[in-house]
């Protein structure tokens, strides 16, 4: 008895850390979109957040948190604070902080440490540090499920600030409706347009 739990165990958890964040990629890989309800724990501000996320290929983002919203049609990137009554428009590609999940699994699987980061809640955790300092941050930490799906991200950037993100909720392909990532801003909102 005690023999099978023990080839159960081995069976199950991963054996190469870098087979697993390729088994990640691929599994975002095939996502058309993807909703989720998120928790953001920053050691920058000391603020914790929390909303909901959408995210299409391409680019397509919406973040609703309590006070903001970003949105993003894969070319124009729309930041409106609710407090300010302001909304913020740029290019994507004037934007270096816009946030694509392609890219960065990409960029975590090239010229990185790789490492078995053991599991936490149930969950297999992976720990990347990259070779060279231009990816931005000095280490991340990903926890995924058995299916591959990513429940929580941890970013140690270069400046030594922490940002935990943890997931729930996932709807994997929902259908989102293109109207999503386009913000419309109602009369009396500031408008600040940068392209």
């Amino acid at each position: 008895m005690i023999n099978l739990f023990l080839a159960l165990i081995v069976f199950l958890l991963p054996q190469d850390p870098a087979k697993t964040l390729e088994l990640i990629k691929e599994k975002y890989a095939g996502l058309t979109s993807l909703q989720a309800e998120f928790y953001q724990g920053s050691g920058v501000s000391g603020k914790d957040v929390k909303g909901v996320l959408y995210y299409s290929k391409r680019n397509k983002f919406r973040v609703e948190y309590s006070n903001k919203v970003l949105v993003s049609n894969g070319e124009t990137i729309w930041n409106y604070e609710k407090e300010l009554n302001r909304v913020l428009i740029n290019s994507v590609n004037n934007a270096p902080s816009v946030f694509s999940l392609e890219e960065f699994l990409d960029e975590l699987s090239y010229n990185s440490l790789i490492a078995d980061a053991g599991t936490d809640d149930g969950l297999s955790g992976l720990k990347i540090e990259p070779l060279q300092s231009e990816s931005g941050f000095s280490k991340v930490f990903l926890w995924a499920d058995k299916d591959m799906i990513v429940r929580r991200v941890k970013i140690f950037d270069l400046m030594g600030n922490t940002f935990d993100l943890r997931m729930r909720n996932i709807k994997l392909n929902p259908v989102l409706q293109t109207e999503i990532f386009i913000f419309k801003p109602v009369k009396g909102v500031e408008i600040i347009d940068f392209r």
